[in-house]
Order: C-alpha cells, then structure tokens, then sequence
C-alpha cells in the first residue's frame, strides 16, 4: 500500500485502474505467497504438482492476453469494452482506428467520445483529421476550426494547410502555414508542407529552402525526404 500512495493518493490521476501501477507492489504479494509456501507442510510431490498447475493456468490466461496485446486496435477495443463511458478510452481507439486507416469508425468514435465528455483541442484536431481520411472535408475543417478556437497551435494551422491544399486551394494554405510557423518555427510539418505546395507551384528555389529547413529539424523524416527527391527529380526534368 505505501508503494502505491505517490501514484494512487496525492497525485490526480487519468486512469483510476491501471495494471502498471501494481508492478512494484505485487512484489510483496509474491513475498507473501512464498512466505505460505514456505509453511505449507506438504510432499515435494504435492508442491510441484499444485505449482506446476499454477503455472499452466497463468500460462493460459498469459496466451489469452497476449492476443489482446497483438495490436493497438484489439487493445484499444478490450479497453472499451471494459469502459465504454471513458473518453480516453474512446479516444484511444478512435486513434488506433486512425492509424489502421478504418477512417469511417474512428470519425465515429471520435464522435462517441466527445459526446461523453467536452472534447479538448487535441481530440478536435484528431477528430477532424479522421473526417479528412473519410473524404469529409467540410467536416473536417469545422473541427480543425474549432480546435484552433479553444487552442491555436502550429500543428492545427499546418493542418488547415494540408486540407485546404486536398481541396485544390494554392495561395490560403500559405497564410495558414505562415500563421503555423508564427506559434511555433521548430514545427517540421510547416516547412514540409510549404516545401510540397511551392514545388506544386513551380517556385523551386523556395520548395528547396523550405524543405531544407524540414530536414535541418529533423534529417531522418519520411515526408521532408520524400519531398526532397521529388523536388530533385522535379529540378532535373527536362524542359518542355
């Protein structure tokens, strides 16, 4: 219990169940468990057998869970199912949907969640991009919108950026890029995305500063690297 008190007292929590919380405390119920071994007054063959049963049977519920574990969206999903009035957990799986491009069920489950709980900016900014990758635009720019209502940031406004440019926008994304890079000049996405629109726009030059500056930040990201080649292929084309 005293190893519990810093995490599970004084401190507000998030999750107020949570397995990793008992992976320092449940050392002292296997000292307990050895300790009644240790008195048991049992056969050798007895204790084996009563151990090795034991063990089998954790040994299944182990394998059962592990199954559970085998990807963000079962894990997610059990999660639900466990707590279906949680909007971290509709969150969660709202995510993983996301990421496993189920673009339909994670704008549902966005949806699911902001009804449990007024959703904060990040859940709109995520929520509008899950409309986004379910051909929803104007859907997804309302909740780009509202999300930049409750908390202006770089990434919203670069995402603005990105949605307008899908819609075949050439010079509003440019204002919304400069308005990311006001909030944040360190936000790689920014650069990346002014970098692609310039290229499409023919302004070479300034597609290879910008993409420059992307990869300044962090040399290893795909889409800076990615861009970077276009815009090298790009440059070496032949005129026509």
């Amino acid at each position: 219990c005293l190893i519990l008190l810093p995490t599970s007292s004084f401190v507000p929590l998030k999750d107020v169940i949570a397995d990793r919380r008992l992976y320092l405390p449940i050392v002292g119920l296997i000292l307990i468990a050895l300790e009644f071994l240790r008195r048991w007054k049992a056969s050798t063959r007895t204790l084996a057998a009563t151990l090795a049963t034991v063990s089998l049977v954790f040994a299944v519920w182990t394998y059962n869970r592990s199954h559970v574990w085998s990807s963000a969206v079962t894990l997610w999903e059990d999660a639900a199912q466990k707590a279906p009035n949680k909007q971290r957990v509709q969150f969660g799986v709202a995510v993983a949907y996301f990421q496993a491009n189920r673009c339909r069920e994670a704008a549902d489950r966005f949806a699911r969640a902001a009804a449990i709980q007024k959703p904060d900016y990040m859940v709109l900014m995520d929520w509008g991009m899950a409309y986004d990758c379910n051909n929803q635009h104007d859907l997804a720019m309302e909740k780009m919108n509202e999300s930049i209502a409750l908390h202006p940031s770089a990434q919203a406004w670069a995402n603005v950026a990105l949605l307008e440019l899908k819609q075949g926008q050439m010079e509003q994304p440019l204002a919304a890029l400069d308005k990311a890079q006001a909030l944040d000049p360190a936000y790689i996405n920014t650069y990346v995305y002014r970098g692609m629109l310039q290229m499409a726009l023919g302004k070479y030059p300034q597609a290879q500063a910008n993409l420059e500056q992307a990869l300044a930040i962090d040399s290893t990201n795909p889409a800076a690297i990615e861009g970077m080649k276009k815009l090298q292929a790009a440059m070496s084309a032949p005129a026509r």
